[in-house]
């Protein structure tokens, strides 16, 4: 009896033991997975091991990026208020690339100090919950990114806007290069003068920031922003004249190599403004009196049956070539001021950029405020330069190179509200507008010039010759062939 006990006792013990063994032996399994699964996912994100598998690969970067990290020797870190999990995963290749690049998320409600930190009254930039802050302590500057930074957009025919495509990596690498360049690239948007508003000019102000320029407004009277050499002075549709000193200023600045970007409606009373054609003079640039119209016959140079909505052509100039290599030539132009076609003058090389054939005719802004005019005989017949771009050698050749680049239609810069917001965001406005930035700052840009990935995945179409959409087709075909290749088998046994 105390024999069987004991066995009993002694078995008990061991499914015991080796019960509690089992138990271990699977809680270190369990803990060793875990622990595995919690160490590959950190080396995942540290050394950016996870493939990129998303259709248009939104979470990898291309050779421009890899070339700006490998580049970078100054210590960048982002505080990321957006709940975005691809977004997250770029940020960890960027990191993974380079130890001078970290990120971490962040709260508004948690880190009320980083509003306070990074806000700037002069640059109108805050934190929000969709925006990314990179900073660098080197430089002390800092690049706030928001949702318009991050996505493309277009507007459909009813006027709707579509996201279009995703710009992260672009939005991401120009933030990069801005905070550790050793001088922001500033565009100074001249006020004072009745020039147009920084309310009017807030789409086109978005346009350069998205492109990693430092915007401001800048007046003569104020002390806050000087004026240097290496800025590009903006200058839009003014109604009042310079002032002799002004003017002293603005030659001293262009003497220097300062560059202008400027805007002349046929509206603007330039023969009571003699200082702003004083300056146009000097950099070649004369302005004729009316409004261009196109040649009825000229459908295609025209909006429908609105001959003063212009498609104008696009000249082989410095910053169209690209444009025209690629296709990227459509531009409107809405009541555009014209030019003289440019003459030879030395230490002074104008080139036009945009201009009307023979055919188009000058009205007199007298003329335009009846509804529909028609253009007469008597109208000054073209060609002339709608916008004209110069490269003025100062000092009597001595010196430095000033670029200059003028516009008839300021609407055409600013997104006017009355031109269509459709029109000006389907065209080639936008990428005109940054390729004329670029020349006057001499084609040194802080812009990565990254093309955004699409947002969407193109379905497939009967046009499509992707191999995916021929395998759809010939998948039954295949099985056709199969088939009667296995029947003409059977037949023959």
């Amino acid at each position: 009896m105390r024999k069987e006990k004991a066995k009993k006792s002694a078995a008990h013990s061991m499914r015991l033991r080796y019960g509690v063994m089992s138990t271990l032996l699977l809680v270190a399994v369990l803990a060793a997975v875990i622990g595995a699964n919690i160490l590959v996912t950190r080396l995942e994100k540290t050394h950016a091991w996870q493939t990129d598998l998303s259709f248009n690969r939104q979470t990898s970067y291309g050779e421009i990026t890899e070339a700006v990290l490998k580049d970078l020797d100054r210590d960048v870190h982002a505080y990321m208020f957006i709940d975005d999990e691809p977004l997250c995963d770029l940020l960890d290749r960027y990191a993974a690339a380079t130890p001078h690049f970290t990120w971490e998320k962040a709260n508004l409600t948690v880190s009320p100090g980083l509003v306070a930190r990074f806000t700037s009254e002069l640059q109108e930039e805050s934190v929000t919950s969709d925006s990314i802050v990179f900073y660098c302590e080197v430089t002390d500057r800092w690049r706030t990114v928001t949702a318009d930074h991050l996505l493309t957009t277009s507007y459909d025919e009813e006027g709707n806007v579509q996201i279009t495509g995703l710009n992260y990596e672009n939005a991401i690498t120009n933030a990069i290069r801005y905070v550790t360049a050793d001088e922001p690239q500033r565009i100074l948007v001249l006020q004072g003068h009745g020039e147009k508003t920084q309310d009017d000019v807030v789409n086109l102000t978005e346009l350069w920031d998205r492109a990693g320029y430092d915007v401001w407004g800048y007046t003569f009277s104020t002390a806050e922003t000087e004026l240097k050499p290496s800025d590009l002075l903006v200058i839009l549709a003014p109604t009042k004249d310079l002032s002799s000193t002004e003017y002293a200023k603005l030659l001293d600045f262009t003497e220097q190599g300062g560059c202008l970007l400027m805007s002349f409606d046929p509206e603007t009373p330039l023969e009571k403004m003699p200082n702003f054609t004083a300056l146009l003079t000097l950099y070649n640039m004369h302005p004729l009196e009316g409004v261009v119209y196109a040649a009825a016959a000229d459908t295609e140079t025209y909006y429908q049956n609105s001959r003063n909505w212009l498609f104008p052509a696009m000249e082989y100039a410095e910053p169209t070539i690209p444009m025209i290599q690629n296709g990227a030539t459509r531009t409107l132009l809405v009541n555009s001021r014209a030019f003289e076609i440019p003459g030879e003058v030395d230490y002074v090389y104008t080139e036009a950029v945009l201009s009307m054939d023979d055919d188009a005719r000058l009205v007199p802004l007298s003329r335009t405020e009846a509804p529909n005019p028609i253009p007469t005989e008597s109208d000054p017949a073209g060609p002339f330069a709608l916008a004209l771009l110069t490269k003025r050698i100062t000092g009597d050749g001595n010196a430095a190179i000033s670029r200059a680049f003028v516009i008839g239609s300021t609407g055409t810069l600013i997104n006017d509200p009355e031109q269509t917001l459709d029109l000006w965001a389907g065209i080639d406005t936008e990428e005109l507008i940054l390729r004329v930035t670029d020349t006057l700052f001499g084609g040194v840009s802080l812009d990565a010039g990254i093309v955004a990935r699409a947002a969407v995945r193109p379905s497939l179409s009967v046009e499509s010759h992707s191999v995916g959409t021929l395998a759809v087709f010939m998948l039954p075909a295949l099985v056709a062939a199969a088939a009667v290749v296995v029947l003409g088998i059977r037949r023959r046994k």
